[in-house]
């Protein structure tokens, strides 16, 4: 048995209602740096897999980087 990767997942930052938060944030906290920029702050990570559709979700990066890296592979 073989398994492929398909193309890679980009790994995402999201807020609670997982919507994508491209705004600045401190690295630990996730607040946002700017009070005044609507953000509610980074809650978690997201990967959206475009070989099925799966979507992996944590609160830690690292969680969703080793699922894509080793748990998550498509059967040839």
């Amino acid at each position: 048995m073989t398994t492929t990767r398909t193309k890679a997942a980009r790994i995402r930052r999201v807020h609670a209602d997982g919507t994508t938060c491209d705004h600045q944030v401190h690295p630990r906290t996730g607040q946002p740096k700017d009070p005044s920029s609507g953000c509610t702050g980074r809650t978690g990570y997201s990967a959206h897999c475009p070989g099925c559709g799966q979507t992996i979700t944590h609160d830690l990066r690292v969680v969703v980087s080793e699922a894509l890296k080793y748990r998550h592979h498509h059967n040839a």
